[in-house]
């Protein structure tokens, strides 16, 4: 009898054992999740911004070789144009991230209250930088 109560006593303490794991990992797991969500919407919210820009810049340079091809600038000032329209979208893409206004964006993302207006309001600042190189002097 005693050979028999020994190993149902280890059996019992062992399932007892993984059950508070089990409670421990869930709990661990709805954390993660949660944690996923908040790192996804975030991520969701910077290629918005990121493909604005990236648009934006994108229309600028086909303008400069417009403007190139027009014989309105030389081959020098489209190139530096060019460039310039290139450095001013890395650092917008660098700045963004540190503006007080994307953190309340970032808190709205995670809250599923942020439209595609605040988006588009919040990146105009940027977007209006790298547009600048086209305005005729």
């Amino acid at each position: 009898m005693k050979r028999i109560l020994l190993p149902i006593f280890l059996i019992s303490i062992f399932l007892v054992a993984c059950s508070g794991n089990t409670e421990e990992e869930t709990t661990s797991k709805k954390e993660d999740t949660a944690e996923s969500e908040k790192e996804s919407k975030v991520s969701d919210l910077n290629s918005k911004v990121e493909r604005l820009l990236h648009e934006t810049r994108m229309t600028e340079i086909e303008v400069n070789g417009n403007l190139y091809n027009d014989d309105v600038r030389t081959k020098e000032e489209m190139k530096k144009t060019s460039t310039a329209i290139f450095d001013e979208t890395e650092k917008a893409e660098k700045d963004y991230k540190k503006d007080d206004e994307y953190k309340k964006l970032k808190k709205l993302a995670n809250e599923d209250d942020l439209t595609d207006k605040e988006i588009i309001d919040f990146t105009e600042k940027y977007l209006n930088k790298i547009r600048t190189f086209n305005i005729p002097n």
